[in-house]
């Protein structure tokens, strides 16, 4: 019985450590439920000296093993420095040529050399379809600003 109790726990350990990295709940729960489960078990097969022992052990390595794995995932996050922009980085696109991988109405996606950045058309007279080719012509904040490099 205690292997199925060892398994339970670890599950439930392991199923904490995927919500820090996956986070929405579901995996949370089903590992806080396996391992109440154990508790369960432990109290039925070895009495509630033993289960009460083992409920503060679990409780306490649950805690400490999820909020490690929440702490280390964050601290990855928060730390790792973003990209550092340039000052030429404007002028890096102007002037490329690209086509619209999604629907530009004003803004979408473009293809740039074999990247895809946010963009945002020109003129918002008119959507640009998908597969048309455009130009940059400039920045504005985060967008790519283009125009069709034929006019219809």
């Amino acid at each position: 019985m205690w292997i199925t109790i060892a398994i339970l726990l670890f599950v439930g350990l392991l199923l904490f450590i995927l919500e820090a990295v996956l986070p929405g709940g579901i995996a949370g729960t089903i590992g806080a439920i396996l391992i109440i489960v154990s508790t369960v078990l432990c109290y039925n097969h070895y009495g509630a000296a033993t289960g009460s022992l083992y409920l503060l052990g679990s409780f306490a390595l649950a805690a400490i093993v999820g909020f490690s794995a929440f702490l280390l995932i964050a601290k990855r996050l928060a730390l790792s420095p973003p990209e550092p922009s340039r000052p030429d980085e404007e002028k890096d696109f102007v002037g490329a040529v690209g086509y619209v991988a999604k629907r530009l109405t004003p803004t979408g996606y473009v293809g740039i050399n074999g990247r895809r950045h946010s963009a945002r058309a020109e003129t918002s007279i008119k959507a640009v379809e998908v597969g048309e080719e455009v130009v940059v012509v400039g920045r504005d904040g985060m967008y790519l600003v283009v125009a069709p490099t034929r006019e219809d």
